[in-house]
């Protein structure tokens, strides 16, 4: 059954060389919101798409580094994850999509500041 979600990190939309990269959690999509504002919230690498996804795949996988099982990375959406985070740094937002009815959008700034009062999620 599982508890799946992602995160897809995007940046260069526009330019020949694009940054698309979607980070896969199996058990732990309840949460991910919250990993996310956490990874966010640390305020660094927002303008470097390498890191940035570098840092927020860490925070997914703390704890479980050397697991063969539960995350994965990847190019395209998986085929059965509705709950979608984007991380888009050419507009320096977050969008938060399929915990609520309707999709939340946030600037970087306000996603790290507000990341436990936003994400209180049902």
């Amino acid at each position: 059954m599982g508890d799946r979600a992602q995160v897809h990190v995007v940046a260069n939309k526009n330019k020949e060389y694009n940054h698309d990269v979607w980070l896969y959690t199996h058990w732990g999509g309840t949460g991910l919101p919250e990993t996310v504002a956490y990874a966010i919230s640390r305020g660094e690498r927002w303008t470097d798409a390498s890191y940035l996804t570098r840092i927020i795949f860490s925070a997914m996988i703390e704890g479980d580094i050397h697991g063969s099982t539960g995350y994965g990375i990847d190019n395209h959406q998986h085929g059965d994850v509705y709950r979608v985070i984007t991380v888009d740094l050419d507009e320096q937002e977050v969008t938060v999509d399929g915990w609520r009815e309707v999709p939340d959008t946030y600037s970087f700034a306000e996603f790290g500041e507000r990341a436990f009062e936003v994400m209180s999620l049902p």
